[in-house]
């Protein structure tokens, strides 16, 4: 019984401590590869045509905010796929040519491959996680497309590139030597233009870009340093989160075992303690005994779960950063972790020890002594004895006695079952949610669309607006097509001074078009009406009918806020507008980017393939979230912490339910000899303790199921809110759901048989005589 407490403290002080250790693993490891390569916290993205560059950095180094300037990197987006070892990669990446300056700013680290100071001719340096995630090996030629047709280049080195680590940014960028895009696309249509902005504090970043804005009619993109470090934390948010509140179950588990165990033990040794306070103990001193044990208890076990903790923490982090291309990551968590939660477990088992022996502490010395053993109190829920009538087989009848002996404990049982199968539940359900995004996309805030491509009007001989629409308009297969375009705003206090600045979509249709659901209100339509996400809406208390004033193309405006929405991509910042709003602004507004859905049974890999043939760089096609969170192993690595969460909470039940059927076979041995006198076999004595288990597991079954399916999604709206998911998109997986109910009955009944081994080893005669 000891041995089972202790085990269930390790396995709470595994959960708390994990919880803890990631959530605290976050931010300090990107933070600090942030800062020791020095990167940009805002990127600017730009054709040269339209900027100028040395406008931008005179303007840049002369504002107190900034810290340095880098030079601008030409790069060209390349739009895939990839060829490698006769395999397309469907990626979109930013080809960036390394200078000398990179060694000052926007660093890089190399992780594999020789350590050079920048690529050769004929090399080019991948993010880790895309070669991982390819087994792309140093040396690998891969092929790249451009205008001119496939260029070769080798792979030498792989590396961490803070600013796209998390993979969720894109396109993906990588790097070539000085000079060597002029091999990919002719000289004339190298326009594109990478500047990046050092600032001496981060927080600054929206002021000073409102401040840029006003004094620039920048049309380019700008990525800034909030965008990268939410992209690299979202996944540990969640995984952080889930893990810390269903710790917290298992710690009020493993308390319940702790005050089981000493409301036994009071009772084991009640004559005992009679002799005891007959040599002149007092209760202080009988509680102490308790006390002392179970804090022994706790140094012995609480270290073995950290232990625990740390080789799991060690392992998941170091997967996920392995993927990330940060591996500094794995080594981030501190040692306070581990030393807040030994003290706030032992201090809480100590509570729970405290408030337990009480009993023991009011022990009558001479009742003790002579009668050895308290009067025992029968539940007045007991069974009747008369079961000569009864349908149900003697074990099961036996089984309802003794559940309806203790109805206490059989509750506290029942809710501990009912949990583990609420946790599995909602593994399931939660796994298969992320598994089916692409099936569900409005609901996690994107476009209904199977393709997203964008117009790249820097070509010599490009594209506008209508000659694309009129060319995939003609497209047979296409059902529907969705213009709209990236912008972004800085909303502004009562005094137009800059709060902060997000970015957002207008789109040239009906925004329910594109499939694009509201939490709350209507999207909008007019010219002066504006939907806000999630995390904007309540950063700045917005609700539909309210106003709010921003500045935007150069203007400052009041929209009337129509409707509330909820988008992961942006971390719960953003808006949407209408186009009606933008040509109101800029009447020469034209979208960029489009959200194509095809018809059914089309193959979209096969569409992509030809969009591309037909109109080559003209366009550029981007990775789906999907493709990215696939790529990235958001998914795989959600459903291993969750099966872990599962697999420690089985096992965390199957520890209580032995605590319990020990306890059953102490407090049961003299039934258990005289039923064995009268003709009970063995397997009789086991089945009554097995169907003990099994009816308190079918009691709760529907309850945990119905848990499990309303309240999982509610959980994670909790979890996820901060991500900008207050609406969890909830899919139950009925299959998986519907198979692991009677797997888990089987563990329970396998358990509890050989646990109950004991019970059928009485010894009538001994039980007789003493």
């Amino acid at each position: 019984m000891t041995l089972l407490t202790g085990l269930s403290i390790a396995l709470a002080a595994l959960l708390f401590s994990s919880g803890l250790a990631i959530l605290q693993s976050i931010q300090k490891p990107f933070d600090k590869l942030y800062d020791k390569l020095n990167a940009s916290h805002i990127v600017m993205l730009y054709d040269v045509n339209n900027q100028n560059t040395s406008e931008f950095k005179d303007w840049f180094t002369r504002q107190p905010e900034t810290e340095r300037v880098s030079e601008g990197s030409p790069y060209f987006l390349c739009n895939g796929p990839l060829l490698y070892k006769r395999n397309k990669i469907e990626v979109m990446i930013q080809l960036t040519e390394y200078n000398n300056d990179n060694s000052m700013q926007d660093k890089l680290m190399i992780i594999e491959g020789a350590h050079k100071k920048s690529p050769e001719h004929g090399e080019i340096w991948l993010p880790k996680y895309l070669a991982n995630n390819y087994h792309i090996q140093i040396g690998d030629t891969i092929g790249i497309p451009g205008p001119g047709g496939l260029y070769q280049v080798i792979v030498s080195a792989t590396i961490a590139d803070p600013q796209y680590e998390s993979g969720m940014v894109n396109p993906t960028r990588a790097w070539i030597a000085t000079g060597e895009l002029p091999f990919f696309i002719p000289v004339t249509q190298l326009s594109n233009t990478m500047l990046g902005i050092r600032l001496k504090n981060p927080d600054s970043t929206s002021n000073l870009l409102e401040t840029f804005n006003r004094q620039f009619n920048y049309t380019g993109v700008i990525l800034t340093y909030s965008l990268f470090k939410n992209a690299y934390m979202g996944i540990y948010q969640i995984m952080g989160n889930l893990i810390l509140v269903f710790s917290i179950m298992a710690l009020l588990i493993a308390l319940f075992m702790v005050r089981s165990s000493i409301i036994r033990a009071v009772y084991d040794d009640y004559k005992l303690t009679g002799v005891y306070k007959a040599l002149g103990f007092t209760p202080k001193n009988v509680v102490s005994l308790y006390v002392i044990q179970y804090l022994l208890l706790s140094i012995l076990f609480i270290p073995v779960g950290l232990a625990g903790s740390w080789f799991i923490i060690k392992l998941l982090l170091g997967s996920i950063s392995q993927k990330l291309g940060g591996f500094e990551t794995a080594n981030s968590f501190q040692q306070s972790i581990y030393f807040i939660s030994l003290f706030v477990i032992a201090v809480l088992v100590v509570l729970t020890a405290f408030t337990g022996s009480f009993k023991a502490a009011k022990i009558n010395p001479v009742e003790a002594i002579r009668t050895g053993a308290p009067v025992k109190r029968f539940s007045k829920f007991l069974m009747p004895k008369e079961i000569s009538k009864s349908i149900f087989p003697l074990p099961v009848i036996m089984a309802l006695r003794f559940l309806s002996a203790n109805p206490r404990r059989s509750f506290s049982q029942g809710i501990i079952i009912m949990v583990t199968i609420f946790i599995i539940i909602f593994s399931i359900n939660i796994s298969s949610s992320f598994e089916n995004l692409k099936d569900n996309k409005p609901a996690w805030g994107f476009e209904n669309g199977d393709i997203q491509l964008s117009r790249r009007e820097a070509v010599v001989i490009g594209l506008n607006n209508e000659q694309l629409i009129e060319i995939l308009s003609k497209e047979k297969t296409i059902e529907h097509v969705v213009p709209f375009s990236y912008t972004s705003l800085s909303i502004l206090s009562n005094a137009d001074l800059p709060i902060l600045e997000i970015n957002g979509k207008a789109y040239a249709d009906s925004l329910s078009y594109a499939g694009l659901l509201n939490l709350k209100g209507k999207h909008p339509q007019s010219a002066n009406e504006i939907s806000l996400c999630v995390g904007t809406a309540s950063q700045f208390n917005k609700k539909p009918g309210d106003s709010i004033n921003v500045f935007i193309e150069g203007q400052k405006t009041n929209f009337l806020v129509t409707g509330i929405y909820q988008d992961v991509s942006n971390m719960g910042q953003g808006f949407r507008l209408h186009e009606n709003a933008m040509k109101k602004l800029n009447p020469i507004h034209t979208p960029a980017v489009y959200s194509i859905k095809l018809k059914k049974n089309t193959d979209v890999n096969k569409f992509k393939n030809y969009l591309l043939k037909k109109l080559g760089e003209t366009i550029s096609i981007d990775a789906s979230i999907e493709d990215r969170i696939t790529q990235m192993g958001i998914i795989s690595s959600m459903k291993t912490a969750l099966f872990a969460l599962s697999f420690f909470f089985i096992i965390i039940m199957l520890l209580t339910i032995g605590s319990d059927i020990l306890i059953s076979i102490k407090e049961n041995q003299k039934h258990f000899g005289i039923l064995k006198s009268i003709g009970w076999t063995p397997n009789q004595i086991r089945m009554s303790m097995v169907w003990k288990i099994l009816c308190i597991a079918v009691a709760v079954l529907w309850i945990a199921i119905t848990l499990g399916v309303s309240l999982s999604p509610v959980l994670m709206g909790q979890v996820t809110s901060g991500i900008g998911l207050i609406k969890f998109p909830f899919i139950i997986n009925y299959p998986e759901m519907l198979m692991s109910i009677p797997l888990t009955l089987v563990l329970i009944s396998v358990c509890s048989w050989w646990l109950s081994k004991s019970s059928a080893s009485t010894n009538p005669r001994t039980l007789i005589n003493s």
